[in-house]
């Protein structure tokens, strides 16, 4: 399809490192937008409303004002002084003095100044960490499993080690204390994952951060105003549709639905009407495939399919298009080759017999061929300078395409893509493929945006490019809850090496609780397995199925409490803080079932039932044993208790004994079977069935003995 090429690997998406430049002119930014805006509205040229632009904001009435900022600095001796001065000064001077400025606006030297000891000792560990984790890696997929817990182990050593200083610098007591450590590298990790999750959001789902008028306004003014010449010719030479005002309006009202209602659109209708087709085009297609795809269909899906193509083995085999491939580009072939590959590491091609290297290097020129095709309309559209708006906001968006996100993670779907290009969800070779091919051009998108916020940080040159987002994991099938942070998956490959047989990832304390029953706890994995076999085999989840996962041990734990069993109470040492369980005990049942020694003592802890006075009063009368229920009652008088909903017993007396009858009736056991099966009820809802409440009055073992 596309002209053989003799050529190493070259990034669509990015630029040189050297061509990355530090842009923090906030007030000349301002001007020209302000500039740019009265140029749309008026009619005026560029010039005169910049002009205009300049002199009204010296003026009171305007109310502009440099914030005022007072700083901690360092004079030329290093003695620490405190400065008082302008935001926009201080921006400036930071600018002039290529200091390195964190998002919490904390400055540092440049190395090329003052070089970090710690910081050439962490580089060292990161360097080590990943050839450590790589190697586990590639045993885990040779199977060679006692090599590969020896390699994690080492990995572990590094991260350990790397994270050890991060500790040491929160720690007044040691010479590596700096107040301003952990703060930094908080911000800087919050600032690339929400970066990376507005880039997910906006690119594969076409929402940007609306989250009000005034900020739509602003995104609208700065993404027409940097609008490029090229992007007419490049509109014909693909025969891409120029947007009219109402899909501008679209995308207004798709990103801001979340947040504020748009109505008709008339606030923005008349600024929009007033740009120019090329300011518009830009407006929809820069970093958005998602509206992109919507007005253009057959050419994102004709470009997604080419980057898919598994091609007939027919290269240069001298040639190695993988030469000066980057991290992403070697996932991708991983993954695209993996069946050839069988446990090899790509970079190790050259090595391997003629057959593979073929394929290899086939589906590596492949790629690279259709991107270069491509390529015009990457560098301008989606590898531009018009990164995602309102991060600083992050915490606030309302995602859709980003299912999990973390201090240093984001988790996306591909989903909306596999059906878009393939036409369907099947877990097919094509909708996998497709699937790695999305991952990638996300990743260089994320890529590009991270090197850009560097250059504004103020990195240095060659270290551009070390805030990154690797590709880590790519899961075939993965399910959130609705608990936050607790979510289960299919994990089939990391960082592009294929697993021989998937792993299962659970996140979250309740679907993992080591306080459960063992037995519980294994059937629970097995049972998402058989789910993810159930969803990947194409075949459907039987309800049958699903609720008698649930009943068999549900309906157990409920039969073995009502006979007065204590395997499904948490066990809990009563201290001696806790005596008057002991002394309730002694005084109340003691007679019968056998006296306990004073506290500590080791207890099982009860959920009762016995919320106010008239419960506690009713349960007591209804103690047909006459001789413990006087006692009881003597004891609720003497006490004044007026509820009763947590008693811990000693365990080694109910042990032999069981829960005393008495107690039975007062018991919540469903709050016992629902806590015990919290896991599987998580799952339930995953799966779209909702039961939980306050009062827990609906468990699976109702519907089933109902029905």
């Amino acid at each position: 399809m596309y002209p053989k090429r003799v050529f190493t690997m070259y990034d669509v998406f990015l630029k040189k490192s050297s061509e990355y430049k530090r842009d923090i002119d906030l007030m000349g930014h301002t001007l020209d937008q302000i500039a740019f805006y009265l140029h749309v509205q008026t009619g005026k040229t560029i010039d005169v409303c910049r002009k205009w632009a300049i002199e009204y904001l010296k003026k009171p009435e305007s109310g502009f004002k440099d914030p005022a900022v007072k700083y901690i600095g360092k004079n030329a001796n290093g003695d620490r002084e405190v400065t008082l001065g302008g935001f926009i000064g201080y921006l400036k001077d930071c600018a002039r003095r290529k200091l390195i400025m964190a998002p919490t606006m904390t400055s540092y030297l440049p190395p090329s100044i003052k070089q970090s000891l710690l910081s050439l000792s962490i580089s060292d560990g990161i360097k080590g960490r990943s050839a450590a984790k790589k190697s586990m890696q590639v045993c885990t997929s040779r199977n060679d499993l006692e090599q590969a817990a020896l390699y994690k182990v080492l990995q572990n050593c590094f991260k350990l080690d790397n994270n050890g200083l991060s500790g040491a610098h929160s720690s007044p007591g040691t010479v590596l204390f700096l107040k301003s450590a952990h703060s930094t590298l908080t911000s800087v990790c919050r600032a690339l994952v929400s970066y990376a999750n507005a880039n997910n959001e906006r690119f594969l789902g076409g929402r940007r951060f609306y989250w009000s008028q005034q900020i739509t306004e602003f995104n609208i003014i700065a993404v027409a105003k940097h609008a490029p010449d090229e992007v007419g010719v490049l509109l014909a030479k693909h025969g891409l549709v120029i947007p009219s005002v109402q899909d501008c309006l679209d995308v207004i009202v798709h990103s801001s639905e979340p947040y504020w209602e748009v109505k008709d659109g008339s606030m923005f209708r008349t600024l929009l009407s007033k740009l120019t087709d090329n300011q518009r085009a830009y407006f929809v297609y820069a970093g958005d495939m998602y509206h992109l795809a919507k007005l253009n269909p057959e050419f994102v899906k004709s470009f997604l399919l080419n980057l898919i193509n598994d091609p007939d083995i027919q290269t240069n085999l001298d040639n190695n298009p993988l030469e000066g491939a980057d991290s992403d580009m070697n996932a991708l072939m991983g993954l695209y080759c993996a069946d050839t590959l069988k446990g090899r590491l790509i970079e190790d091609v050259e090595t391997f017999d003629t057959p593979d290297k073929a394929r290899i290097k086939a589906n590596a020129e492949s790629f690279q061929n259709v991107l270069l095709e491509y390529e015009d309309f990457i560098r301008l559209f989606w590898a531009n300078d018009i990164l995602p708006n309102s991060v600083g906001y992050g915490l606030n968006i309302k995602r859709a395409v980003v299912l999990a996100s973390d201090t240093d993670s984001t988790i996306f779907t591909t989903q909306h893509w596999v059906k878009f290009a393939t036409g369907g969800l099947a877990f097919t070779k094509e909708a996998c493929r497709l699937s790695h091919a999305v991952c990638y051009l996300t990743s260089k998108m994320v890529a590009h945006y991270l090197a850009t916020v560097s250059a504004n940080m103020g990195v240095p040159e060659d270290k551009i490019f070390r805030l990154a987002m690797k590709n880590e994991y790519w899961f075939l099938v993965f399910s959130l809850t609705a608990l936050s942070k607790h979510y289960w998956a299919s994990k089939d490959a990391q960082e592009g090496i294929m697993k021989l047989k998937m792993e299962l990832e659970l996140k979250g304390v309740n679907l993992r609780d080591s306080n459960v029953n063992k037995a519980i706890n294994d059937d629970f994995k097995a049972t998402l397995k058989e789910t993810i076999r159930i969803i990947k085999s194409g075949e459907q989840l039987d309800h049958d199925w699903i609720f008698g996962r649930v009943y068999k041990h549900e309906h157990r734990i409920l039969t073995e409490i009502d006979n007065g069993g204590i395997e499904w109470y948490k066990r809990k040492n009563i201290p001696v803080a806790y005596a008057q369980y002991i002394e309730l005990w002694n005084e109340v049942f003691g007679h019968k079932y056998g006296y306990c020694e004073p506290p500590p003592q080791p207890g099982v802890a009860l959920n009762l039932t016995l919320g106010n006075k008239t419960a506690v009063m009713q349960w007591a009368n209804n103690i047909k044993d006459e001789v413990i229920k006087n006692k009881m009652l003597a004891y609720i008088k003497r006490k004044g208790i007026t509820k009763l909903t947590a008693l811990a017993v000693p365990r080694e007396i109910v042990a032999e004994t069981g829960i005393p009858i008495e107690l039975l009736n007062a018991i919540d056991k469903r709050k016992v079977a629902f806590t015990t099966l919290r896991a599987f009820y998580l799952w339930l809802e995953s799966l779209g069935f909702f039961m939980e409440n306050e009062n827990k009055t609906i468990l699976v073992s109702d519907l089933v003995q109902a029905a």
